[in-house]
């Protein structure tokens, strides 16, 4: 196995010629590519449609597959790769478990208390910001935490408010970019028919008394009126 990592050098001409070089050697089959840098992923790839190529994140999920990492480390690894600006995905099994000890053992909280723990929380603060940020298309955004949301709450032991939490994260987060942000709640009702789709059916209430909790966050728990609740129903169901 071989490993490079491409670096915008000085020596441009030099680099060039290396990356070449890498990708003849790609081309003959004998190794995996290894490289964490996406540009270099893409470009080999353009000559070598069935190159054999991993990266960090694909062995981090090898060693989860093969239980030498809970999902909880590698959320960790994940987070180190994002503080040093590493561009990747992230599953939504290892988002959810960089919650684990965001709220240090405490069950009583409310879904605004859990937020501020999450914000507070690195491992998954950083991952979060990471991944939900004003580059990617609203769609990808919403069809992204529609999974999340999904997959929380098909979860038995998890909690409503901290499901509620993770998603008023989110939406706070991606309204303020400027595809999103004359939209209103709508990206937050799209997103939960993407969690919709992918509930069963008997899971459909839970889904949205875990929707209106979030509502309750956004819009503060004085403000959670009756005809508030109302009128978050209403702009979903239309």
């Amino acid at each position: 196995m071989t490993r490079y990592q491409a670096k915008g050098s000085r020596e441009g001409g030099e680099s060039r010629e290396l990356l070449h070089d890498y990708g003849d050697l790609a081309g003959l089959g004998r190794w995996a590519v290894y490289t964490d840098d996406a540009i270099t992923r893409t470009w080999i790839r353009a000559d070598h449609a069935t190159l054999n190529h991993l990266c960090t994140v694909d062995l981090l999920a090898l060693a989860d597959g093969q239980g030498l990492l809970t999902p909880v480390e590698v959320a960790a690894h994940l987070e180190q790769l994002v503080s040093w600006n590493v561009g990747i995905t992230v599953a939504s099994r290892y988002l959810i478990s960089a919650l684990d000890g965001a709220l240090g053992g405490s069950s009583h909280l409310t879904g605004s208390e859990r937020l501020d723990r999450f914000h507070a929380h690195l491992p998954f603060a950083r991952l979060a910001r990471a991944i939900w940020h004003h580059g990617k298309q609203p769609k990808e955004l919403i069809e992204h935490m529609g999974a999340i949301v999904a997959e929380m709450l098909a979860r038995p032991k998890t909690e409503q408010e901290s499901a509620a939490a993770v998603w008023a994260f989110w939406f706070i987060r991606v309204r303020m970019a400027p595809s999103l942000s004359a939209m209103g709640q709508d990206p937050l009702c799209y997103s939960l028919l993407m969690a919709l789709k992918r509930l069963p059916l008997e899971a459909a209430p839970r889904a949205v008394g875990t929707f209106l909790k979030v509502i309750e966050i956004v819009v503060g728990p004085d403000r959670m009126t009756r005809p508030e609740q109302k009128k978050a129903i209403a702009s979903w169901e239309r």
